[in-house]
Order: C-alpha cells, then sequence, then structure tokens
C-alpha cells in the first residue's frame, strides 16, 4: 500500500480550491496554516487551514447577511411607521406645512402693508404718540385675529 504525500504542489492546491497561489500565501501569512517552502505546501496544515479558512468565511457571510436582513427590516419599519402615523393624521407633508405658513404670511404681509400705507397715517393725524402706539397696537391684534383664524381652518383640514 503506498502511503499518502505529505506535501502539496502550489499547482494542485491552486487546481483544488479555485484560488491563486498568491491567495494563498495571503491566507498562510494570516495564519491559517504554514507558507510554502519552496512551492509545497504541508499537505494536512494545508487543507486543515483552508477548511477553517472557508468556514470564518462562511461564518462572516451569514453575519453580514444576518445584519443586512436587520437593517432592511428596520428600514421597512420606520417606513410603515411613518405610514401609519400619516394615515392617523399624526404626520403631514412639509410641503403642506410650507404652503400654509406662505399663504398665512402673504396675508398678514398685505393687512400690515394696508394699514401702514392707508390705516395708520388716516388715523394717525393729529394723534399723540401714545394713541397712535393704540392704533398699531390694534392692527396688530388684528393680525394676530387673521393668523389664528387661518391656522385654526388649516388645522381643521388637516
Amino acid at each position: 500500500m503506498e502511503k499518502p504525500p505529505k506535501e502539496l504542489s502550489a499547482e494542485v492546491l491552486c487546481s483544488w480550491t479555485g484560488l491563486t497561489d498568491r491567495r494563498h500565501r495571503q491566507i498562510a501569512d494570516e495564519g491559517y496554516f504554514p507558507p510554502p517552502m519552496g512551492g509545497v505546501y504541508q499537505l494536512t496544515r494545508t487543507i486543515q487551514g483552508m477548511f477553517q479558512f472557508y468556514r470564518e468565511q462562511a461564518d462572516k457571510s451569514k453575519g453580514r447577511l444576518s445584519e443586512l436582513r436587520s437593517a432592511n427590516l428596520e428600514k421597512q419599519n420606520r417606513r410603515l411607521d411613518i405610514e401609519i402615523a400619516r394615515a392617523e393624521g399624526e404626520m403631514i407633508e412639509m410641503r403642506e406645512v410650507d404652503e400654509a405658513f406662505l399663504r398665512i404670511g402673504l396675508l398678514l404681509k398685505s393687512i400690515l402693508f394696508a394699514a401702514l400705507e392707508q390705516e395708520l397715517p388716516a388715523k394717525a393725524v393729529g394723534k399723540t404718540a401714545e394713541e397712535i402706539r393704540l392704533i398699531a397696537r390694534d392692527i396688530g391684534d388684528r393680525m394676530c385675529d387673521h393668523f389664528r383664524n387661518e391656522n385654526s381652518e388649516w388645522e381643521q383640514n388637516h
């Protein structure tokens, strides 16, 4: 009976694993098995080391796949939470808020400009500084009322 070989040539190892000799040397440098001497590897220790290397690679792949699945589930859960909040009226699109504030801002601007250009000068003629302040405060109060009314209307619609 013939004794099994104790050595493994780099060419045979490459054909068995499908890896290059350079990659085998890198794996050997990582400590999985002893590096070759003269292009020859120690058969038993090299095969054991390759099995260990492949097992660890498989475990890493499983771990990465699990992490990816977990991250994907978290992302889906966040999306569902947002959709539920929208459906229940707890969230609205930022665009809607922007449009509402723009509309309210334009309304308040028109009221303020009308008051400053027409109402205040007409009412301020012959008035004291304190009376003019009261007129201006009344204009401000009306602007706040308009804002409250617009805000209430918007909240009822959303």
